[in-house]
């Protein structure tokens, strides 16, 4: 069950409302989903789409909307403000409202890809109905783990080897070309926070009970490489069971394959089943 709406100040905001067919209970929350970058809401290769969809199917309501300027919504003729967060997490206020107006809900978890998961973080700091945040691809901090594991897959490479010692051949009849890292198509596309600062944000949530949910393709090992690195970032937080970490390093950066996209739908049903108050779905 697929609404197409118009909302916000100036019905300049456009989103496809999904709805289970069975009725939502107030204990149930929504997912809100977060454009990725300059993609509109049917995200990357359609995963906003498919998680949505499948969301539906488990017994959940939906709202994938685009932000003023991307897919169909437009610019208001008087910006909120010319700080970005700010007219973020207002455009993200407001689709929560029409949410839970339309879907019957009385909180939100809020879902993004990469930049996405950057904004979704942001906004659920300002707004107390988030109850949980699901970030695919977000913040990934170094930590002892990473830095064996990155150095020791370079160490065996034969790939990178190679590339070197053909560097190191023609260094004096060509310049130096850096070794290849992430493809453009998998690129962070917003600055990770400074450790500190994050800290103190996760703590906030916490205090708030608010569910964590991260998962990570295979796609950005350049910054994470193995399944407990998010909290192992953070020693001094007890996040307990409201974090689900996730590692998927079969997966490319927008979970493409079919495989891959099968196991972040399953992972992310079941954490919602788990996280939240709302009775388990038979499916």
């Amino acid at each position: 069950m697929e609404t197409a709406l118009k909302f916000g100040r100036e019905d300049n905001l456009v989103g496809i409302l999904g709805q289970p067919t069975q009725a939502v209970t107030q204990t149930s929350p929504g997912v809100l989903f977060l454009n990725a970058g300059v993609e509109h809401r049917v995200g990357p290769r359609g995963l906003y789409t498919a998680l949505a969809r499948a969301l539906n199917d488990a017994g959940y309501a939906t709202l994938r909307f685009d932000f003023g300027g991307l897919g169909e919504s437009r610019k208001p003729s008087i910006p909120v403000s010319s700080d970005r967060v700010i007219e973020m997490r207002s455009e993200c206020a407001t689709a929560s409202d029409t949410l839970i107006r339309h879907a019957g809900v009385a909180s939100v978890v809020v879902c993004g890809l990469c930049s996405g998961a950057d904004d979704a973080f942001r906004y659920a700091l300002s707004d107390s109905r988030v109850a949980g945040v699901a970030m695919i691809d977000g913040y990934a901090l170094p930590t002892t783990g990473f830095r064996i594991r990155y150095y020791l897959q370079r160490l065996v490479s034969l790939r990178r080897w190679r590339n070197a010692w053909q560097r190191y051949l023609h260094s004096e009849r060509q310049p130096d070309v850096p070794d290849p890292g992430l493809a453009a198509d998998d690129l962070y596309f917003f600055a990770m926070p400074d450790r500190d600062a994050l800290a103190g944000d996760l703590a906030q949530l916490l205090a708030r009970d608010v569910q964590l949910f991260c998962v990570y393709s295979g796609g950005v090992q350049d910054v994470y490489n193995y399944g407990s690195q998010f909290a192992d970032a953070f020693p001094d937080l007890a996040f307990g069971s409201a974090l689900s970490e996730h590692f998927v390093p079969a997966a490319d950066h927008t979970f493409s394959r079919s495989d891959a996209r099968a196991e972040l739908i399953a992972r992310l049903r079941d954490w919602m089943d788990s996280a939240f108050t709302a009775q388990t779905r038979a499916r």
